[in-house]
């Protein structure tokens, strides 16, 4: 059981951050150069010129800030989600913890759903693994203290 829900936390951090990297960390063709090419306008191969980011506010905080965001990003796919939280944090007012989203707001909701999710398969599976074990063990054992 317990195997089952590491694999499940890794199956989320790596949801999340594929979410993540589509939604703002990724390159889009503008909407005007989109409909070119849909009207056979312009050809694909032109239309890739003029790639630009998704989120034009997160991409000035990842080019001014590098070193923060490869650490949050490694940290967020290899650890735990949560620590993309550090993106917006404004901790202790440092530049370094204020990246700004143009859609924000989506942002805030995608943690949110996300946070919703974590909550239903992780922790409700391991406070279930916790009485499971609390029921199994005898009183006063270590084990028991921890559970």
């Amino acid at each position: 059981m317990a195997a089952l829900v590491t694999v499940a936390a890794i199956a989320i951090n790596i949801a999340f951050m594929v979410m993540f990297v589509k939604n703002f960390d990724s390159k889009k063709i503008p909407a005007e150069i989109d409909r070119r090419v849909r009207l056979d306008k312009m050809s694909a191969e032109d239309a890739k010129k003029y790639l630009g980011p998704r989120d034009q506010k997160f991409d000035v905080y990842k080019r001014q800030n590098k070193c923060t965001f490869w650490t949050v990003y490694v940290c967020s796919s290899a650890l735990n989600w949560k620590y993309n939280k550090v993106f917006y944090s404004f901790f202790y007012d440092h530049k370094t913890f204020q990246s700004y989203f143009t859609r924000a707001k989506y942002y805030r909701k995608l943690h949110t759903w996300y946070q919703i999710v974590y909550l239903i398969c992780i922790d409700l599976a391991l406070i279930c693994i916790n009485i499971t074990a609390l029921t199994q063990i005898e009183k006063g054992n270590q084990l028991f203290i921890v559970l």
